[in-house]
């Protein structure tokens, strides 16, 4: 039977690790990297596939920092005391927390093997797209808090693990260079 410990824990990573790593692997590799962010920038103009990511990731952000905006105002207008409104977003991020952990254990991976990558691609872009609607339509406190708790939760239980899945399919030169560039100069994440 295995006990789970912190040394168990690290034999494992240390099997996996020796096992997943070969030279006959061309990914695999003892030279580091170099380079800088304009490589990765031009590696991302190049490509169509990394090209797709960041555009993606970017309207992503966009929405976020208008969302933010809307947040501003809304909590703003229905909350008058400093404390009332710190309540109100504790419990919102108390809600995203959850729902992501439940939805990364339960949901995530069922529904990526039922319906595929390319549904879980548009999940979060449709449930942007009836949020903001909705927002447009009633700017009231809970219109904003159930979009705010089911935009975050999808992005961090859907987009996390497809940024993985996505990634590998990259030379490590190509990925590592333009996962730098992707979160540091197009998401506020």
């Amino acid at each position: 039977m295995f006990k789970f410990s912190p040394t168990n824990f690290q034999k494992l990573l240390d099997l996996e690790e020796d096992s997943s790593k070969s030279e006959d692997d061309p990914k695999f590799t003892k030279q580091p990297i170099g380079g800088n962010v304009l490589a990765g920038i031009s590696h991302t103009a190049k490509s169509t596939y990394l090209l797709g990511i960041c555009c993606y990731i970017l309207l992503f952000t966009i929405g976020s920092t208008f969302l933010y905006f809307q947040q501003t105002h809304i909590v703003a207008t229905e909350f008058q005391s400093r404390g009332d409104r710190q309540a109100f977003l504790a419990k919102l991020d108390l809600l995203v927390n959850s729902l992501t952990v439940l939805a990364q254990f339960f949901f995530t991976g069922r529904f990526i093997q039922r319906f595929g990558i390319g549904l879980a691609l548009i999940l979060v872009p449709t449930l942007s797209v009836l949020g903001f609607t909705g927002l447009a339509l009633m700017p009231m406190a809970p219109i904003f808090a159930g979009f705010q708790v089911m935009r975050r939760s999808s992005n961090y239980a859907i987009l996390g693990l497809l940024e993985r899945c996505f990634l590998p399919l990259c030379s490590v030169k190509i990925s590592t260079r333009q996962k730098f560039y992707r979160h540091f100069y197009l998401s506020n994440r």
